[in-house]
């Protein structure tokens, strides 16, 4: 006969919930509504101070800031410099653009992410939530738009003698955002393709462990881009435990009887 501990455990057990897998998120950061033409009018697009994307069940929430004196420590931690929340976030058909100090006219469509002015480097802060909760995922992928310098239908596009540099910072200190203390996790160049006058270039991360609920992607010394898509992998919290109910008695006869069951089974077997 079946123990009846055991049997209720194997009850038990396929009521437990079933541990989430990790799904991968892309926010596209490119304005549907902007229509630049180099030559021409910039459309309309997003002059704000934050953009928010929800993909399923993640929020990213997506600010614009700018740090001044930027400086590391032996082991890349950052020990000097003053960071502070740019004027304005700028949303072009090309990626996110960072207008650091005001005033910042919505028909000006040039601002990028850039490092290449007074000692001064932009960055774009990225924080993810699902449920309302701050939570951590893995950065997989960036995709870039008007990376550096080019040249595209006879017109000189972007920032001279710029490129498409790019540090990665991670919030150590979870204060939240990004600042003194944090860490750097990464460093890389972008290569554009330069088919087009939107100068797209995309890196993969998939294998850098780059994993935090905050980020900070910060243009390089003499870079110049826009953020146009982020890609992270993130794995949904189980669903708690169902509550430790003690079964009711009709249960355990239940199991009892189909324990007597399977002993009299055997007994008119042996």
């Amino acid at each position: 006969m079946a123990p009846k501990r055991l049997l209720a455990t194997a009850f038990l057990a396929a009521l437990a919930p079933i541990a989430a897998s990790a799904a991968s998120y892309t926010f596209d950061l490119a304005s549907e509504t902007s229509i630049y033409d180099p030559a021409g009018d910039p459309g309309t697009f997003l002059n704000d101070y934050t953009l928010s994307i929800t993909d399923g069940g993640l929020t990213g929430i997506f600010g614009g800031g700018y740090v001044t004196g930027l400086s590391y420590d032996g082991s890349d931690t950052v020990d000097g410099g003053t960071f502070q929340d740019a004027d304005r976030l700028r949303r072009f058909n090309n990626g996110l653009g960072v207008c650091n100090v005001g005033e910042c006219y919505s028909e000006d469509p040039v601002h990028s992410v850039d490092g290449a002015s007074s000692n001064t480097r932009d960055y774009v802060e990225l924080s993810f939530y699902s449920g309302g909760e701050l939570v951590d995922v893995t950065l997989t992928a960036l995709t870039f738009g008007w990376i550096g310098e080019w040249t595209w239908g006879g017109h000189d596009l972007g920032f001279e003698d710029t490129d498409g540099s790019f540090e990665i910072l991670l919030d150590t200190m979870t204060g939240g955002d990004i600042g003194l203390g944090d860490q750097l996790a990464f460093s890389g160049t972008v290569t554009a393709n330069l088919d087009s006058y939107l100068s797209r270039g995309s890196f993969n991360l998939a294998d850098e462990n780059l994993f935090d609920s905050v980020f900070g992607i910060m243009a390089g010394d003499m870079a110049s881009w826009k953020l146009l898509a982020v890609t992270v992998d993130f794995t949904p919290p189980p669903p708690p435990p169902p509550p430790e109910i003690p079964l009711p008695g009709a249960i355990w006869l239940m199991l009892g009887a189909l324990g007597g069951l399977a002993g009299l089974r055997r007994l008119r077997t042996a």
